[in-house]
């Protein structure tokens, strides 16, 4: 792990059967029942910041809306403080998008590492209703999590709910914005969101994932030893002609999805209900409050590389741009 080397993102980090154990203390906290607990809460902080916009002709949907409705979802559900909201994407922005500067990278790893240890031991004496507190008085198998294990369960978890569902809502408005003609076909036609959902998904995955290859093989002429790290390119399998009809094209009503957004297997992704719902609503509220949006004219395109984004996305509506 940045920062700590010795520490293990858990479960991400544990192959079956100790990736289990660990699984099921979380899955709870993540099912399709938790989330719709979670949906009022979600309705409101995405209502309430398009009401800071709606009537201004324009907003920048990734520094003002993509980047902000999931993290607060993200932090009530945690337990962590409203005041460290900025704290946190200065964090994770270091770690995940300044990937060519290693300092950058380590000081976002170790300030939030650092919070982190501080935060386990305030619960530790004040447990409350939230998922940091069933964390640190969490049991595997019957016993206590140790310090290393509940840190690194806090810290992935931290990082993935901080910028995945931000960085998908910003490449889903990049291209509703470039397309008046979806934008209207979404609006129209409400039912089409959840696939529509999906569809953004699976055109615009924002991770790749990496793997250690646990013996010696050899795939297409390539020969790869035990301990290899193996970067697995999720985009490549979203757009297989051999599963996707016209993979390269968006298509709203694609009935069989099956894309590795969320990876797959024992390793799927733990807050991907979460994910769909928050990206759902967001969509939704957005196209029935926001009239037809465009990219403000001399915006920067720019897609960067590291965890898949944009850091600003002007959008003009009306009379606007």
């Amino acid at each position: 792990m940045i920062g700590e080397p010795s520490l293990k993102a858990l479960p991400v980090s544990a192959d079956p059967p100790e990736h289990d154990k660990y699984r099921v203390l979380l899955n709870p906290w993540f099912s399709p029942k938790m989330v719709n607990q979670l949906e009022a809460n979600i309705y409101a902080i995405v209502n309430q910041l398009i009401d800071g916009f709606a009537d201004k002709g324009e907003c920048d949907v990734a520094y003002g809306f993509g980047r902000i409705y999931p993290v607060k979802v993200f932090m009530s559900l945690m337990g962590f403080p409203d005041e460290k909201f900025e704290d946190f994407l200065s964090w994770g922005y270091a770690m995940l998008h300044e990937m060519t500067n290693l300092e950058r990278m380590r000081w976002g790893a170790k300030s939030a590492l650092a919070y982190l240890r501080g935060f386990v031991e305030e619960i530790r004496k004040n447990p409350g209703n939230n998922l940091a507190s069933h964390i640190v008085h969490g049991k595997v198998e019957g016993r206590p999590l140790t310090d290393d294990e509940i840190i690194g369960m806090m810290f992935f978890i931290w990082i993935g709910g901080l910028d995945t569902v931000a960085a998908t809502n910003t490449l889903m408005f990049r291209q509703l914005a470039l397309n008046p003609a979806l934008q209207e076909k979404l609006r129209q036609d409400p039912a089409l969101l959840p696939e529509a959902v999906e569809e953004f998904l699976r055109m615009n995955p924002t991770v790749n994932t990496a793997r250690v290859a646990k013996v010696d093989h050899e795939l297409h002429g390539v020969k790869i030893k035990k301990g290899d790290r193996v970067m697995c390119l999720i985009a490549a399998g979203n757009y297989d002609p051999a599963e996707f009809r016209d993979p390269l094209h968006f298509h709203a009503d694609r009935a069989e999805n099956r894309h590795l957004t969320f990876i797959a297997g024992p390793h799927r992704c733990l807050g991907s209900h979460l994910a769909r719902r928050e990206l759902k609503i967001a969509l939704g509220e957005f196209l029935r409050r926001i009239p037809s949006f465009r990219m403000k004219p001399g915006a920067d395109r720019t897609v960067v590389p590291g965890l898949i984004a944009m850091q600003r996305l002007p959008l003009v509506w009306g009379t606007k741009g």
